[in-house]
């Protein structure tokens, strides 16, 4: 007998970003929404998930993230795409670059991007982009044959590797030999560069993200706060927070606002984590009319330089104090920013227990991604749950090319669905969190709002809390739509 759908989500609230929350049944079929209303007919379903007091949403996209960074990457795409979706991910779009970690190879994009592609293919549970750093001069002459062929359209520039070391000591012409194992110099005029190519590639809607860190500055500050935790004035997290101040932040972002503006080149400012950073990222987008994306991430909305953690959260931009932490909250409330990532990249305990300075940066957070905007975001801060939606689904699908099927519930999208129970209370541990990381960070919090069910295009990844399946996950060549269209 032929069925109408090959799924039906029936008694839930659909929460629709930029919207509101409406009760309602979403039908599926062939891997994409076909139907949203209420009382769908059950009896032309093959299946039924009955949500009743359950909240329905779009599968989050997060848009940063490190897949292959610190682990194999085969094997990272494996367990941190299901540590993704653990927490309502759907669709990861990861870094990758030449240099030190990753693969830890140099040359160009379009020998070692196929590469990567066949690496990865049949190991991740959610959908799939990659962005790409230009960092050797091949790289910018292929900017346009990797937007064309592979879908790569959007390119990210570090500040902070324009000659510091992973120590902080700034050294004009050694990272980019011994890090980036570059041919060029790594520095404004290369970001000049890969702005006005990016700004040739609009009708692929090509964008440059950048990590707002100014490199001379923290060379200084370094000093002054290895001097402090040695005497003991602070704890770790604080001496990193001093060592890479949110002057430095401030700094960095005027500089790449100023250079989009010049180049008419759309730009992501990545990561913000500080109340300064974000204040002048505001003002300085507005006097220029930047065409310019804000984001924040989980860690900056949650972690202080209070938190337990210590060193274990040390990350770059570092963590900071708590009126940043409520200043971020006050811009997501007031709509001044544009996205939410969790920027995971996963790692062990090792790498992280031992000197501040000689700790490795990062780790994974995407496993509490609904349940950090559920709890800290709508219960204890009374930010419209829709709000919080369009930051970790419309938003980023559209500034990076994935609209419109990706990011929504509406009809003709993939039916990337989350379904989720805003009642189901855990604490945090590493063994909850299906990643390869041995710790968390965040461990010791209590989180509300962890989802039951997860659907990829329509595939049930996530059954009643359980990760059901094989990887299914797909690449994803943008854009999927054209400017014009």
């Amino acid at each position: 007998m032929f069925m109408k759908y090959d799924l039906v989500i029936t008694g839930g609230k659909l929460v629709i970003p930029n919207v509101g929350v409406v009760e309602g049944d979403v039908g599926v079929k062939d891997g994409k929404i076909v139907a949203i209303g209420r009382s769908l007919d059950l009896n032309q379903a093959e299946n039924v998930i009955k949500a009743n007091n359950l909240l329905v949403t779009p599968g989050i996209v997060d848009a940063h993230y490190h897949i292959g960074i610190y682990r194999p990457l085969r094997d990272d795409a494996y367990s941190e795409s299901r540590a993704a979706i653990t927490g309502g991910v759907t669709t990861i779009i990861s870094y990758f670059r030449t240099g030190r970690y990753y693969l830890n190879t140099s040359g160009p994009y379009l020998k070692i991007f196929p590469e990567v592609l066949k690496m990865v293919d049949g190991a991740f549970y959610t959908d799939y982009a990659f962005h790409l750093a230009p960092i050797m001069s091949i790289h910018l002459d292929e900017m346009e044959i990797l937007a064309k062929e592979y879908g790569v359209t959007s390119f990210k520039y570090w500040r902070i590797y324009s000659g510091t070391t992973l120590r902080g000591e700034y050294r004009r012409g050694r990272m980019e030999e011994e890090f980036l194992l570059s041919d060029i110099s790594y520095d404004l005029g290369l970001l000049y560069e890969i702005m006005y190519r990016v700004s040739k590639l609009r009708e692929y809607g090509a964008r440059v993200s950048f990590h707002a860190e100014e490199p001379e500055l923290i060379g200084r500050f370094v000093r002054i706060a290895r001097q402090a935790l040695a005497e003991g004035r602070v704890k770790p997290l604080e001496a990193y927070h001093l060592s890479r101040p949110p002057e430095t932040e401030a700094l960095a972002i005027a500089e790449a606002m100023y250079l989009a503006k010049f180049t008419d080149c759309p730009v992501n400012i990545l990561h913000i984590s500080s109340a300064l950073g974000f204040k002048e990222a505001i003002r300085l987008r507005d006097a220029l009319n930047v065409d310019a994306a804000l984001e924040v991430t989980l860690h900056h909305l949650t972690l202080t330089i209070d938190s337990p953690a210590q060193v274990r959260a040390k990350v770059n931009p570092p963590i900071r104090t708590k009126d940043d932490v409520e200043a971020l909250w006050r811009y997501v409330r007031e709509g001044k920013a544009d996205m939410i990532g969790s920027d995971s990249a996963a790692l062990k305990s090792s790498m992280k227990d031992k000197d501040l300075w000689e700790a490795e940066a990062g780790f994974a957070g995407a496993s509490l991604f609904l349940p950090i905007l559920y709890t800290e975001g709508f219960i204890k801060r009374e930010i419209p749950l829709e709000r919080l939606l369009t930051l970790a689904t419309i938003n980023p699908a559209k500034i990076y090319g994935l609209w419109p099927k990706k990011g929504s519930l509406n009809i003709g999208a993939d039916a990337d669905i989350v379904v989720f129970d805003p009642n189901i209370e855990k604490e945090v541990k590493p063994e909850i969190l299906n990643s390869a990381q041995d710790f968390t960070p965040f461990e010791g919090m209590i989180l509300k709002g962890w989802p039951l069910y997860v659907l990829v295009r329509g595939s049930m990844v996530m059954d009643k809390g359980e990760i059901v399946g094989k990887p299914t996950g797909k690449y994803i060549k943008r854009p999927v739509w054209r400017w014009g269209d």
